[in-house]
């Protein structure tokens, strides 16, 4: 549950429309049933039984959140399975990828030695319990920068079993006082494929360069989470699913989840972690290999 909350890195957000946006309640009828509800934005409150059956609904809910933490998946599906839908720096040289759990969540960490010579530092985080935040996929990489942040911040909203619902609030630029014309977020690919790529794109298209939706939706309409075969690239998934787990188990003890606010005074701009770096060669050489700053 998260109330007032002031995210830095993203200042053309007011108050006012981040208050509105998570206070929107958009829930199917099966959301509404006395066994499970998912009331509001940003204010995931599963209701059951006992902890296991709320964390079973999460779980089997489509797996778009998950994949916030799987980068692994960036290299797979988007690059040596469907090859052009991404450009730039991350479709460059060869990974090294680890995880981290944050004060709001999980994240990852991906590090790129480009082959122009500059080191690529990227973080996209999972802010528990469904907001999340991705860095521009398009880097190019090119130019040296510091801590460069996403454009949107977007929920993931369980509505039922077999659906989920997203969200985001974009910061788009103006241009001579009006929005700028063909820009696009920084979670677009370059291929014209979201939102929507089930109505624009023919079922081979889609079949031959999937995109998430495609690969999520492969997984049935509810994951069977015993035919998983998680490994040591499912760190991500795995840190995360825990961390539901472990914050299912302190509401059942009576205490408060991980993001909750209750003190007024506390009502302050809170630091995320996700962002895209570059260093140069120079400043990759003089810093350990894990560091961005």
């Amino acid at each position: 549950m998260v109330r007032q909350l002031k995210f830095e890195g993203n200042k053309a957000i007011t108050g006012e429309v981040l208050a509105s946006a998570i206070a929107t309640t958009n829930s199917s009828w099966f959301a509404r049933t006395f066994l499970f509800r998912w009331l509001g934005l940003g204010e995931n409150v599963g209701v059951g039984p006992t902890c296991d059956d709320v964390e079973q609904a999460f779980l089997t809910s489509p797996h778009h959140y998950e994949n916030i933490v799987d980068p692994w998946h960036l290299i797979m599906l988007h690059q040596a399975i469907s090859g052009d839908q991404f450009e730039g720096a991350l479709m460059q040289g060869a990974p090294r990828i680890g995880w981290d759990k944050t004060p709001l969540g999980v994240r990852y960490n991906l590090i790129k030695d480009l082959p122009n010579g500059n080191r690529m530092v990227r973080h996209a985080e999972c802010i528990v319990p469904n907001a999340f935040i991705i860095p521009s996929i398009r880097e190019p990489g090119t130019n040296p920068k510091r801590q460069e942040r996403g454009t949107e911040l977007s929920w993931a909203v369980p509505i039922d079993n077999e659906h989920v619902r997203g969200i985001s609030i974009v910061c788009w630029p103006l241009e001579n006082g009006k929005r700028k014309e063909g820009w696009k977020p920084g979670t677009d690919t370059v291929a014209d494929i979201r939102p929507g790529s089930s109505l624009v794109r023919s079922y081979e298209e889609r079949q031959r360069k999937p995109d998430d939706l495609e690969a999520q939706e492969g997984q049935r309409a509810i994951a069977i989470h015993a035919l998983e075969n998680l490994a040591h690239s499912d760190t991500g998934i795995v840190t995360l699913r825990r961390l539901l787990r472990e914050q299912l188990q302190r509401v059942e003890q009576g205490l408060d989840p991980i993001n909750v606010v209750r003190d007024p005074s506390a009502n302050k701009r809170i630091p995320t972690g996700a962002w895209n770096t570059i260093l140069s060669p120079a400043e990759a050489a003089a810093l350990p290999y894990s560091e961005d700053l």
